[in-house]
């Protein structure tokens, strides 16, 4: 007795072949097998292209700095972070990379450790108002008052707000000041001609050219960044 219906004699039929059915149902499983896999991929790849899209860049390899522009940024604003006033130990990209941010000098500012992961990928807005409107309210809080800042008392909502955006206005200006720093065109010809020129090395890094030029560094800043450039270049 035929096992089959008569319109399902053959893979390409419309009708789901019967349950109980030779190399023709299996055929059809393996057809559903790889339609399911191929819109499982496409959906994957979609919801890559979607995640990509609302990061709004690219993954982009990080740029190698040589080490005389390395320490054209970790010597900016006193070899201080910009965040927080600790002795700078990497650079930060203002503009996050992975949010589309410029890997470019004028992009980049000193800072710790501490305050370059907890800024992550967030700017400069994003992480400094989260910070400072991280408070608590122990229980008693209403929108208009009873909320514990870092520095305020029994406040609301409104005057969190108002704190955090007065701080962050602050910590804005504090980054503009460093990037005209580091984009000063005496500063940054001085680094170029009397810092090393090469990449850096598990031998020869960043941080003990750093130390090793100090004093020389602290010299060219007493006396204004001096133009180093060889006779023929002078104008």
């Amino acid at each position: 007795m035929a096992r089959w219906s008569v319109t399902a004699t053959s893979p390409s039929s419309s009708k789901t072949p019967h349950a109980d059915g030779g190399p023709f149902y299996r055929r059809y499983l393996l057809d559903q097998a790889v339609s399911l896999r191929a819109r499982a991929v496409s959906h994957a790849r979609y919801r890559r292209l979607r995640d990509h899209l609302m990061r709004g860049s690219v993954d982009r390899k990080r740029r190698r700095w040589r080490i005389f522009e390395s320490l054209t940024v970790l010597t900016a604003n006193d070899g201080c972070c910009v965040y927080c006033g600790r002795t700078s130990q990497t650079m930060d990209h203002v503009i996050p990379l992975a949010r589309g941010g410029a890997d470019e000098l004028s992009n980049l500012v000193p800072a710790c450790h501490a305050c370059n992961n907890s800024k992550n990928d967030k700017t400069p807005v994003e992480w400094w108002t989260g910070r400072w409107l991280k408070g608590s309210w122990r229980g008693k809080g209403t929108p208009r008052e009873g909320g514990w800042s870092l520095d305020i008392k029994d406040a609301g909502l409104r005057e969190l707000y108002l704190q955090a955006h007065e701080q962050t206005l602050a910590i804005l200006g504090c980054i503009d000041e460093v990037l005209a720093e580091i984009e000063g065109e005496e500063r940054a010809s001085w680094f170029l001609w009397n810092m090393p020129f090469e990449y850096p090395s598990s031998f020869w890094t960043a941080d003990m050219c750093r130390h090793w030029y100090a004093s020389r560094i602290e010299k060219g800043k007493a006396d204004g960044w001096p133009d180093s450039r060889p006779d023929h270049l002078r104008k």
